[in-house]
Order: structure tokens, then C-alpha cells, then sequence
């Protein structure tokens, strides 16, 4: 939806008394422009989350791109034509695996690699949640990332490159190399544990597909800066779905007593039955985790390497542009 389409939104929000004054559709694309509005938008996401600190304690971590209508072009010696290409960003998400709530996000250019952001997602995040398992993808393996991770208090759940070994060739310190082989041979050993706990990264992907589906795939504004801050604006917007969605699942189910199954099922026995799967709020999976984790030896070994749509945005836009 264009700025000028949108007046009808903020008229009506005029209305009802959330507005003490319409603003014009300029103003809001001048509010956008602003970069100074990023860094409000950043705490604003992450303040957001925090009604849902005592939900969450396993969080995933990934990226995804958002294209726009601004286009590349040059002209190519080799070709002998005028060649383009679509510019489009990417946003970096650390999600609750249980809520899907955004608990710390950035925004880059195309080509920033996810591992550089890993640190500052997580520290974000510690700073309201008590972050005990991290699932991340194989773009955030290395050993000063586990070591990281593992430092911060929480359980590294990254999956191992096809190269990879259980000894570290270049790490920072003894710490993180220990971490690295005892993961690797937890990786190796048991996999089935591995990844009945891993796969809650899928959560991560289904957080992206949410903020595009109800709030578009593509930015609709020009410049770099307004491009940012629209993203972060999808962001806010998702999370405050999110609260208002747990408000009532998370309600209905303490309320009936039965803990809900994850998404991929893992463990024993079939999946209408109650054989050995991992059940959200069953704390005997949390606990034969942690037990097995602890018990493998960080000694190194020799080991094979295995192969509402505008509604809402509109909404949480001029919700900004009061506050700015």
C-alpha cells in the first residue's frame, strides 16, 4: 500500500482517539528517511519481546532477504548489452523458538555474511532472555563462534560441514577448541538427540515466512536509509502479532494442563503416542539433554568425517511517527 493510500488508516485512526493529530503521508515518509529512527525501531523490537522472557529459553538464528524496486544496472564489456539486477537487503534474526518473537534484529546489505552478526543478536538478547540453547546452520559454524556461544551460558546447536573434524585447527583459546570437539563428537555420536533439539531452528524460517507473508516479501521505499527502517518496521509489526497471538495459545494451554508437541517430532514410539518424544513443557527431554550433553568427553578423538496486511503496518507507522 502507497503513503497516499494509507490516509484512510490514519484517519480512522484519528477517529478512534489513538491519534492526537493526523499526520500527512509526507510525514511519514520524511519520519522513514530519518536515520536516527533505526536505532528507536532496534529497541523498540527487542522491548517487545520482552513480555514472553519467561517463555523463552531456546532461541535460532538466521537471515533472509527483502527486495526492492530499485534496480542495478551496467553495462557488460564481456556480453556486449546492458545488464540489471534487483537490489534487495537482508535482516538478521535471533526468534523464540516456542512464539516466534523477534528478540533482536539487523539490517545489512546483500552481501554481509551471518556469521558477523551472531554476537551482537545474542547479546541483545541476553540482555532480557535466559538464553540456554542457540540453533544456528552450518553458515555459523566455526570454533570461535561455539566458543562464544558456550561462554554467553548457553548450548551451541550447529551442525558440523561435511570437512570438519573433532580437532580444532585454528581457535582463539583451549576453552573453545574443547567446545568444538565435544560438540562434534555429540554431532557424530547421537545424532538423533542432535537433532530432534536442532530442528527448532526451523521456527527461524517459518518467523520470515510470517513477517512476509501478512506484511509483503518486497520494501516499497527508494533510499538505503528508508529501506532499513521499513524492515525493522515489518519486524515490530510481527512481534506485536506475536504478543497479541500468545496472549491467547499460551493462555488456552496452561489452562488445559497439555504440553504441546514441537514441530518435528523426534524420539521413540509413534507420533500420536507418548514413547519417547520431545514434548514443549516436558522438562524430562530438557533434562536427559543436558545429561547427555554433559557426559561426552571433550577428549579429541579420530572420527571419520560423515559425509492483516497494511492494516497493522500502517498502524505501527504512525505509532512512530507520534513517538519521534
Amino acid at each position: 500500500m502507497s503513503a497516499r493510500r494509507a490516509m484512510s488508516d490514519l484517519r480512522d485512526l484519528g477517529e478512534r482517539g489513538f491519534l492526537s493529530r493526523v499526520p500527512h503521508f509526507n510525514s511519514v515518509l520524511n519520519a522513514m528517511e530519518n536515520p536516527g529512527l533505526a536505532p528507536v525501531l532496534t529497541a523498540m523490537i527487542e522491548e517487545s519481546a520482552g513480555p514472553l522472557r519467561a517463555v523463552e529459553t531456546d532461541f535460532a538464528v538466521d537471515s533472509s532477504g527483502f527486495s526492492s524496486s530499485v534496480y542495478e544496472r551496467w553495462y557488460s564489456e564481456k556480453y556486449g548489452k546492458e545488464k540489471s539486477k534487483v537490489r534487495w537487503i537482508k535482516a538478521h534474526l535471533m526468534v523464540g523458538t516456542k512464539t516466534n518473537i523477534v528478540t533482536s534484529a539487523e539490517v545489512t546489505h546483500s552481501s554481509a555474511h551471518d556469521s558477523r552478526f551472531l554476537e551482537p543478536l545474542l547479546h541483545a538478547s541476553m540482555q532480557r532472555f535466559d538464553v540456554k540453547r542457540l540453533s544456528a546452520d552450518k553458515a555459523y559454524s566455526s570454533v570461535r563462534l561455539l566458543g562464544r556461544i558456550h561462554d554467553a551460558g548457553a548450548m551451541p546447536l550447529i551442525p558440523f560441514k561435511y570437512n570438519a573434524t573433532g580437532r580444532a585447527t585454528s581457535y582463539p583459546n583451549r576453552e573453545s577448541a574443547d567446545i568444538w570437539a565435544k560438540m562434534y563428537h555429540f554431532y557424530m555420536y547421537h545424532r538423533d538427540e542432535f537433532l530432534g533439539f536442532y530442528h527448532r531452528r526451523s521456527n527461524v524460517e517459518t518467523t520470515f515466512s510470517m513477517i512476509k507473508a501478512k506484511f509483503g516479501t518486497r520494501i516499497r521505499s527508494k533510499t538505503q536509509v528508508a529501506q532499513l527502517n521499513e524492515v525493522l518496521c515489518k519486524v515490530l509489526a510481527h512481534n506485536l502479532c506475536c504478543l497479541v497471538q500468545s496472549m491467547y495459545e499460551l493462555g488456552s494451554s496452561q489452562s488445559s494442563g497439555k504440553p504441546r508437541r514441537t514441530g518435528h517430532y523426534r524420539g521413540g514410539g509413534s507420533s500420536g503416542g507418548s514413547g519417547g518424544g520431545c514434548f514443549r513443557g516436558d522438562p524430562r527431554c530438557s533434562e536427559f539433554f543436558n545429561n547427555l550433553y554433559h557426559s561426552i568427553s571433550v577428549k579429541p578423538r579420530k572420527l571419520a568425517t560423515w559425509p492483516k496486511r497494511a492494516g497493522l503496518y500502517t498502524r505501527s507507522i504512525s505509532f512512530l511517527v507520534r513517538r519521534v
